[in-house]
């Protein structure tokens, strides 16, 4: 009898541990190569598990309403009418915004690094701009692009000048002049 409660003990812990080991797998991205030929047995969970993180922590309405919340602010600082910012909100359509896995026909045109408040956040794009990847809080993604969205992802090659952009709206033209020169 206590042979079989120890040998059940230890099948359970094998278990937990099996189970631990997959979760962390599909988080992290470690079984996302892994295929047998064209069948890849994991094909999907990583992005399943990302859009299930990106969903319930609630980061899509803390983007939006930030985006909202500083439209105003843009819009007195740079000029541009509020309205144009609103629309542009929208156009973004960050509710919609998944994880997806990048087909391989997509090639990779840059990859461009952005400081979040403190965070470094890293962005891909691609030579189809239907797809943008993220690599944030160690976690890498590919990102389904909506269609009204798309326009605004051939801008972010602009975000390796926005010190530059944002110094020449207030006035400053030194660093215009030498990206003239």
């Amino acid at each position: 009898m206590a042979k079989t409660m120890r040998n059940v003990v230890i099948t359970a812990i094998l278990l937990i541990a099996i189970a631990g080991a997959a979760c962390w797998l599909v988080l992290t991205g470690g079984c996302s190569n892994l295929a047998l030929g064209d069948f890849k047995p994991f094909a999907g969970a990583q992005v399943a598990a990302t859009n299930t993180l990106i969903d319930v922590s609630g980061v899509k309405d803390r983007i939006d309403s930030e985006l909202r919340s500083r439209a105003q602010q843009v819009s007195d600082t740079y000029g541009i009418p509020v309205e144009i910012m609103d629309a542009a909100i929208d156009d973004l359509a960050i509710q919609e915004w998944k994880a997806v896995e990048k087909p391989e026909t997509v090639k990779e045109t840059g990859t461009y690094s952005v400081d979040a408040n403190g965070t470094e956040i890293g962005i891909t794009t691609y030579d189809d701009t239907g797809y943008v990847g993220v690599d944030a809080y160690g976690i890498e993604a590919t990102l389904g692009v909506p269609e009204s969205a798309q326009p605004y992802v051939e801008l972010i090659p602009l975000l390796e000048s926005q010190d530059d952009i944002a110094a020449i709206a207030n006035g400053d033209y030194t660093q215009l002049l030498q990206l003239l020169e």
